[in-house]
C-alpha cells in the first residue's frame, strides 16, 4: 500500500520522516498499542540476537576446546610411539 498526501501542487508520496512521524498524529489509544507492539518486537529481536551471540561464543569455545584436545592427543601419540 502506498500512502499519499494531497497538496496544492498535486499528490506526493510521503517522505520517510513523515512516515516515521505518523505515530505522533495517532490517537492516544493507538499510540499506546503501537508503542507496546514496537517495544515487544524490538525486545524479541534483541533477545534473538543475544541468543545468537551466546551460541556463537559457545561454538567458538567448543571448537577451541576440541582443537586443544586433538593437539594433546597428537602430542601424546608422538611421544608414546
Amino acid at each position: 500500500m502506498v500512502l499519499v498526501k494531497f497538496s496544492r501542487g498535486g499528490v506526493d508520496a510521503l517522505t520517510a520522516n513523515e512516515i516515521l512521524g505518523l505515530e505522533k498524529k495517532l490517537t492516544q489509544r493507538l499510540s499506546r498499542e503501537y508503542n507496546s507492539r514496537r517495544k515487544r518486537l524490538t525486545t524479541s529481536v534483541l533477545k534473538e540476537q543475544k541468543w545468537t551471540q551466546v551460541a556463537n561464543d559457545q561454538s567458538a569455545w567448543a571448537f577451541e576446546r576440541a582443537r586443544a584436545a586433538a593437539l594433546f592427543l597428537e602430542a601424546a601419540m608422538d611421544t608414546g610411539s
